[in-house]
């Protein structure tokens, strides 16, 4: 399993209220995110497969909400990563209040001393917070290699500043001698996927992609995380020199 930027720690009755449209949103902005119902399959262990998320996992946002504060299996879950917090001294839990602030602290004591955000805050404004905090950078120039064992489908997601999501966007990529040019138009969303295809070739060039104005940009295999997909599986270019 590969790293996530956040685990998202919370009680199975908030899923429909608060869990699902903040993973949508993560998922928007490029965000990778460690979720128990999309993780654990049937006849899994679950404590393995929780443990694995939480250690392989930058951050942990705590949805402290009425119940959370009910159920014993979150509250074991945030005990974990407070303690590893403590002996570590690194940030990793990022609470999210949804319970009134002396329920909270009445039960956690420890997260007096933490800045917190509330959920009626929003989210976009909590969005803009967890990208500042994993220090996201938006950048023109990007690089990535694929495992030279994989093939099948890859992808590049793209997701522009707010002020630069109604203008088109000049990409280009180089892979091996190969080279795709492109453009995107402006859609109203935040972000979309470019795919293609790798062949099993056992090979792992690296994928060099530019694009202006500068982005914050995401490779993966597989399916490709957003319904915006574009298939760039032809057009590309043989680089004469290469």
């Amino acid at each position: 399993m590969s790293q996530r930027d956040v685990f998202l720690c919370h009680a199975s009755a908030d899923k429909d209220a608060y869990v699902r449209p903040f993973a949508s949103a993560l998922q928007e902005n490029g965000i990778t995110y460690w979720l128990d119902e999309a993780e654990i399959g049937w006849g899994d262990r679950i404590t393995e497969k929780i443990n694995v998320g939480l250690a392989q996992s930058r951050v942990i946002v705590v949805f402290l909400s009425n119940a959370f504060l009910q159920r014993n299996w979150p509250q074991a879950e945030l005990g974990s990563v407070l303690n590893l917090e403590a002996s570590t001294g690194e940030v990793l839990v990022l609470p999210l209040l949804m319970a009134p602030e002396p329920l909270v602290f009445a039960q956690y004591p420890l997260l007096r001393d933490k800045k917190f955000q509330r959920w009626e805050a929003g989210i976009p404004v909590l969005i803009t917070a967890l990208l500042k905090r994993l220090g996201v950078a938006y950048q023109s120039t990007w690089s990535h290699c694929h495992p030279a064992a994989y093939s099948g489908k890859v992808w590049i997601q793209v997701v522009p500043r707010t002020e630069n999501r109604a203008r088109e966007h000049a990409y280009s990529i180089r892979w091996g001698p190969w080279q795709y040019r492109g453009i995107l138009q402006p859609t109203g969303n935040k972000s979309v996927c470019l795919w293609h295809m790798k062949r099993a070739n056992g090979q792992s060039d690296p994928i060099f992609f530019s694009i202006m104005p500068a982005c914050y940009v995401v490779f993966g295999q597989g399916n490709p995380p957003l319904e915006l997909a574009h298939d760039i599986n032809h057009g590309w270019e043989k680089i004469q020199d290469a």
